[in-house]
This record gives C-alpha cells, structure tokens and sequence, in this order.
C-alpha cells in the first residue's frame, strides 16, 4: 500500500546539502515521491544512490550516480520516469512473470510425478485409443 499525504507548510528543509545549502522538499507537491514508492513497490527500483556494497554485504549510498530529472534523483524535482527505468520496470515484470510460469510448471510437474501409472491409465492415454 502506498500512502500519499500533502502538508500545508510548502517545503522542508532535509538533511542532504548540495553547494552548502540545503536541498528543500516540497510538500506541497508529493507527485514524485509517489512516483517514485510506486515504482519501487510494484517493479523493484531503487534510488539511484543506493548501491550494494560487497564488502559489508549491505546496501551503501553512493551519490555520483544520483543524476538525472526523475523520482530517484534526490537532487531534482522531477518526477517523470526516464526510459532506462521504463525499460527496467517492463524487465522486471518479465522475469517476475517468468519466475511464477516456472513454479507453476514445477509444481504440475510434481504432481504428475506423485500420480501412479495405472493400465487403465496408459490405455486410455495412448495415441491409437484418441480421438484427433
């Protein structure tokens, strides 16, 4: 679930600083903070800052790669996804839906397998007893 919210106050100072100055949120427009959740929650994208770190085995910050006008960049207003994430997000729904046909043709699988051949059963199945 996402929940949107917009406040009455128009921005909020945060604690990121860019040029000794520090970045501003605008509350009064939450559209790229929602594009951005709903992105994240229904395809798996994440900012563009958070990278893993080997080392750690944790998700670490690293902000060369918060670039860009998009959701993700906490550095810009805007909040119109770029093709590269378009093109993730229809990625991610591809091996999601892969991933789901699999389980669903292992567990056919597995059921067959606990089904016991009968003589009646190869009868009844064999090519010469159907009807094409």
């Amino acid at each position: 679930m996402i929940i949107v919210v917009q406040s009455d106050p128009s921005s909020w100072e945060s604690h990121l600083h860019c040029n000794g100055n520090s970045l501003l949120m605008n509350l009064r427009q939450p559209i790229k903070a929602a594009v951005a959740a709903t992105a994240e929650h229904l395809a798996g994208l994440l900012p563009l800052h958070l990278v893993y770190g080997q080392a750690h085995e944790t998700a670490i910050e690293d902000w060369i790669w918060s670039v860009g006008c998009n959701p993700f960049s906490i550095t810009s207003q805007g909040w119109h996804i770029s093709q590269f994430q378009s093109d993730s997000i229809a990625r991610s729904y591809v091996i999601t839906t892969l991933e789901e046909s699999i389980q669903l043709v292992n567990s056919a699988i597995h059921l067959l397998l606990m089904e016991r051949t009968t003589e009646k059963l190869s009868r009844s199945s064999s090519p010469r007893s159907m009807n094409l």
